[in-house]
């Protein structure tokens, strides 16, 4: 979420979040880090702003060939009521790969993250994290599992 506001800072001063919510208070960095306490009229602005449910943020794709490559979805829905922007992901590891979209996800639309993970030079149990970073206040961790054994 830091390199979303970072992003978002750094990009004609809000413009784009203006342009898109018509309210630049929409990724206020006060309402963002304040998120889980807040109460009145921080309430009511993070009842405006978007936010990211996923399906599922764990998929374990059981006993691999090391070697192998593999692919999963991560579909998720903006259940806020401003537009969603997916400012980037994160791995935590250079065999896990994502793709994200790039154009705003409107309210109640729904849209998947790519993760591929090659097992080349792996053994063993594998847990990898993709950090999504976005403009709601929550910042999902994704988690992609695996058993990898010898060729």
């Amino acid at each position: 979420m830091a390199a979303a506001l970072l992003w978002s800072a750094c990009t004609n001063s809000g413009d784009r979040a203006t342009a898109l919510s018509g309210d630049s208070t929409l990724l206020s960095t006060d309402i963002v880090q304040n998120a889980n306490t807040a109460s009145g009229t921080d309430a009511g602005v993070l009842a405006k702003m978007p936010a990211i449910q996923f399906t599922d943020t764990v998929h374990d794709f059981g006993t691999l060939r090391e070697g192998e490559q593999v692919v999963y979805e991560y579909r998720f829905t903006n259940t806020g009521k401003a537009p969603l922007l997916v400012a980037g992901t994160q791995t935590s590891c250079g065999c896990t790969a994502s793709d994200y979209p790039k154009d705003p996800i409107a309210p109640g639309a729904s849209a998947v993250i790519k993760v591929k993970f090659d097992s080349k030079g792996k053994t063993g149990i594998q847990d990898k994290a993709i950090t999504v970073s976005t403009n709601a206040p929550y910042t999902p961790t994704l988690h992609i599992k695996g058993n990898v054994t010898g060729a």
